[in-house]
């Protein structure tokens, strides 16, 4: 029997792997940041405790296919052709978000995990991202 769990988590979807080089003032040494930590923090925590209230049903250490579909809301002056969002936030950076919320929250035990990743990105209300995991078959 194939076990799923199924989610959404509204709000904005947050991009994660811009980063930023630093200078350290008082060593002079470099650092990277993220370039958007603040609402990084907050899309991230939101997937989290999303993960968290599933994870009852659902901790495995085995392979996992998982879905994503993000839905970006479009802003006044974005031009909308159709369903796809072709503009905003790569796909791989936006799932590398979701992956860490996932692993924070506990549905997974790392996202290695995930062997088979099917994505989308579509326009439309209210923003998130659904999720679905199930078991590799």
């Amino acid at each position: 029997m194939t076990r799923e769990l199924k989610f959404f988590v509204e709000g904005s979807p947050v991009a994660q792997g811009s980063k930023r080089a630093m200078t350290n003032r008082k060593t002079g040494q470099p650092y990277m940041i993220e370039d958007n930590a603040g609402p990084l923090r907050k899309w991230r925590r939101a997937i989290r405790d999303e993960a968290r209230a599933h994870r009852e049903s659902w901790t495995k250490q085995a392979p996992l296919h998982c879905g994503l579909r993000f839905v970006l809301e479009p802003k006044f002056s974005t031009h909308v052709v159709g369903e796809w969002a072709v503009t905003g936030f790569d796909v791989d950076k936006l799932t590398r978000a979701v992956f860490d919320g996932l692993t924070d929250g506990g549905a997974i035990i790392d996202d290695a995990q995930i062997v088979k990743l099917t994505t989308s990105k579509v326009w439309g209300r209210p923003s998130g991202v659904s999720v679905i995991l199930r078991d590799v078959v």
